[in-house]
């Protein structure tokens, strides 16, 4: 793994967002937030799918993510490099109608580990690819 750490961060305090935002003030408003609890670090994630956009959770960071009460919708998260905000997303149910513009991270949990699975926005048929300059940063970042 490369030198930068990563963390995901929820903010402090919780803040509601409006579902009509454009990519524009959702950049604007992720750049000035104020970051609060780190719920994972780089020690949580066993591996990165760059195809996919998957972040597979080691079994410890699978129980963070449960104990702070992660699946339900409407949290928002930022993810870090170092001291750079590389994404801030909502998370969000899969199956949601809410008409979301920006980035989200979706959560599967059917067994003792969780897949966190990023998309640049929400769409209700769950693509599971993503396009190739959708997070760089991540695949390099977990690639051995």
């Amino acid at each position: 793994m490369k030198s930068a750490i990563f963390a995901l961060a929820l903010l402090h305090p919780p803040t509601e967002v409006p579902d009509g935002w454009t990519v524009k003030q959702w950049n604007q408003f992720v750049a000035s937030a104020k970051l609060g609890k780190v719920i994972l670090e780089q020690k949580d994630i066993q591996s990165y799918d760059a195809t996919h956009a998957e972040l597979t959770l080691t079994e410890d960071g699978s129980k963070k993510m449960r104990a702070n009460r992660i699946p339900f919708g409407g949290k928002v998260f930022v993810i870090t490099l170092g001291e750079r905000r590389l994404l801030g997303g909502m998370f969000l149910e899969i199956s949601s109608e809410r008409p979301i513009r920006f980035p989200v991270g979706y959560w599967m949990d059917g067994g003792p580990q969780v897949i966190l699975r990023l998309r640049p926005q929400h769409s209700v048929h769950n693509d599971t690819k993503v396009p190739e300059e959708f997070l760089p940063e991540l695949d390099r970042q977990f690639s051995y």
